[in-house]
């Protein structure tokens, strides 16, 4: 997408990921419709993250920009996780859910059962926040919501890592694995 074609969230969004020393490039979302969304990737050594810039929700209206960030689970890893038992896989829950909720300004989805951390395939975080190239906040808070949302999914990363590398309930039988490629 040309820049002259890019909404005005996103130009703004470049320039400020630009200004945090992340490279940026052309990015997809799709919206619940099915309908594409014009986003913008950023990244910052192994940190991805996505701009996304919804329309407008009435004519001249607010502009938004949404952030989101996503960690897949592994396939190897739920394997892993199907044979902690059931005290030790609702701990797991427990800590991701805790880790999750730690940010009130961070939302999240799930793909697969949320109460079942064998079938969660991805976690995605984001913020969605009010954009005005005039306020000098709106800079501040692209950048707090880049870094709040990195640091929420590497809550969930530590929660997962703990329980591969010996979870509380079952700590003399370690399980091994390894957390490599959750977050890409």
């Amino acid at each position: 997408m040309a820049a002259a074609e890019r909404p005005p969230q996103l130009i703004l969004a470049e320039r400020w990921a630009r200004a945090l020393g992340m490279t940026t490039g052309p990015g997809q979302a799709t919206a619940p419709t099915g309908a594409q969304i014009p986003a913008l990737a950023l990244q910052r050594g192994a940190v991805q993250l996505i701009a996304i810039a919804p329309p407008p929700l009435a004519e001249g209206g607010e502009t938004f920009l949404i952030v989101r960030i996503a960690m897949a689970v592994p396939a190897s890893l739920r394997a892993i996780l199907s044979r902690l038992g059931e005290d030790s896989q609702r701990q797991l829950n427990d800590a991701i859910q805790a880790a999750l909720l730690s940010n009130p300004r961070t939302a999240f989805q799930f793909s697969g059962d949320p109460k079942s951390v064998t079938s969660i395939e991805v976690i995605q975080l984001e913020q969605v926040f009010r954009l005005d190239e005039q306020d000098r906040s709106s800079f501040n808070r692209f950048a707090d919501a880049v870094q709040e949302l990195v640091v929420g999914l590497n809550k969930v990363g530590r929660a997962y890592a703990g329980f591969v590398q010996g979870p509380p309930a079952e700590s003399s039988s370690r399980l091994g694995g390894s957390t490599q490629g959750m977050f890409g």
